[in-house]
């Protein structure tokens, strides 16, 4: 989505994750941004949101890694349609992500 990632995603042992999001499935309830409004924004002109700072994946997904602390994992249980995933990865997989995404 638009903007750059707005989190440090360092390594100081914190547990990350990856949040995928398939914006077009969502219906803009705006649950997500309810429990979460930095990363979670509002678009509603659109009836959707943005994953503040993610990037498309090849599968046509929004993505992002995150630190524990970082965000709400509230928002993938609150979403009504499930278009919200929030998967711990290891260390060496937030490593590849960053490395995949030049970031």
């Amino acid at each position: 989505m638009k903007g750059s990632v707005p989190f440090n995603i360092g390594s100081g042992g914190k547990k990350k994750f990856l949040i995928t999001f398939d914006r077009e499935g969502c219906i803009g309830a705006f649950s997500c941004s309810a429990v979460d409004e930095k990363l979670w924004e509002k678009v509603p002109e659109e009836g959707k949101v943005n994953l503040f700072g993610a990037v498309l994946n090849e599968s046509g997904l929004y993505e992002i890694v995150l630190e524990e602390g970082q965000f709400s994992p509230d928002a993938e249980t609150v979403c009504p349609v499930n278009v919200i995933k929030i998967k711990e990865i290891t260390e060496e997989e937030a490593d590849e992500w960053k490395r995949k995404y030049n970031l």
